[in-house]
């Protein structure tokens, strides 16, 4: 055979592979997999096509709870949704989280009512450039402890999920943040005529760090009633040094009760009038708490003093201790058991235990 004839009979042999391969379905290509983004910290994946990183955390609960012969049963669970870019304004994170909560006996002690089950979101919020905005945990929340209900939820007081937006300016290790908050409605259900104005200075030295923060409150005497203007200030620090821990706080309001001692089931309860066109509520806090850390067990013990005076003179008194410890028993799962004592204008002993596995 001619060298041309061979040349020319590869050639045709070719075209005619390349044309048949033509007309065989298109290999599809395998997703791309997900990867880590270390940019916005561990647990974060980057969500495939696009250039948005998301980190779900979460925990599910078994509560048990006894006190005076009266018991109580729940189940809880939590997921949150971290989502986070970077864009030509500095890095964007937005946050939702659903709790999900169901008890099948009902019990005067259950700290969340009784029988039944709800689904609820308390956290839906973007962060962006400093600003914060959406439904968030109060700005005035600085008490610090650790354990799972502290003290009925009230330990230091101030915290408790809201709707607002807030500033935060950093100084090197000093942060200052300003910012509007929902008032919701008086302590005696008045609708207000503004949100709270809230101001909250932050610092920190090594194990040392404070905070203070500031509330402007609007209060009324009565729906269309005289408008007055109530006030809290709130204060903690904190040093960690080592295995150990302290904490102390305390908090002063006037017509702003919800920030100081709202004291939910007492004599006073939620519907505490905070002004009735010539007195105002008052209200004080105060306590501390030392932890400490042994391996990966941690034991704290709280104490918090709370006295309220609603604008009617009527008048509450408690003191709390709260002893609560965390003794992990597998990675991500742990033990939590916890005892608060309450003595005064209503006095209880409960104890709770808590299995968590978190993730």
């Amino acid at each position: 055979m001619k060298l041309s004839t061979l040349l020319l009979s590869s050639a045709a042999f070719l075209v005619a592979g390349a044309a048949y391969a033509a007309d065989l379905p298109a290999k599809k290509m395998a997703p791309a997999a997900a990867t880590g983004c270390t940019a916005f910290g561990a647990g974060y994946i980057a969500i495939p096509g696009s250039d948005t990183c998301l980190k779900i955390s979460g925990y599910v609960a078994y509560e048990a709870s006894v006190s005076n012969n009266v018991y109580g049963q729940d189940g809880y669970g939590r997921v949150g949704f971290d989502a986070s870019s970077n864009s030509e304004i500095g890095a964007i994170h937005s946050f939702t989280r659903f709790n999900a909560w169901g008890a099948a006996v009902s019990s005067a002690n259950d700290p969340e009512g009784g029988a039944g089950s709800t689904v609820s979101s308390d956290r839906a919020y973007i962060e962006f450039a400093g600003f914060q905005a959406g439904l968030i945990d109060s700005i005035t929340d600085i008490g610090g402890t650790q354990s799972w209900w502290g003290a009925n939820g009230r330990i230091a007081g101030g915290g408790f999920t809201t709707a607002g937006i807030n500033y935060t300016a950093k100084f090197g290790n000093t942060s200052l943040t300003v910012g509007e908050e929902n008032s919701e409605v008086d302590q005696a259900a008045d609708a207000p005529n503004r949100p709270d104005l809230i101001a909250k200075l932050s610092t920190s030295a090594g194990g040392f760090s404070a905070n203070v923060a500031g509330v402007s409150h609007t209060t009324l005497a009565g729906a269309g009633g005289a408008t007055g203007n109530g006030y809290a200030i709130l204060a903690q620090a904190q040093y960690k040094t080592g295995a150990f821990g302290l904490i102390a706080f305390g908090g002063s309001s006037q017509g702003a009760l919800k920030y100081t001692s709202p004291l939910p089931g007492t004599a006073l309860g939620s519907g505490a009038q905070d002004y009735d066109g010539t007195n105002y509520s008052k209200g004080t806090n105060f306590g501390g708490a030392i932890n400490a850390t042994f391996g990966n067990n941690v034991v704290e013990i709280a104490v918090e003093q709370t006295q309220a005076t609603a604008a009617s003179q009527s008048q509450v008194n408690n003191t709390y201790v709260d002893v609560w410890g965390k003794f992990p028993v597998a990675k991500a799962l742990s033990v939590q058991p916890e005892f608060i004592s309450q003595s005064g204008s209503a006095s209880s002993n409960t104890g709770y235990l808590f299995i968590v596995r978190d993730f």
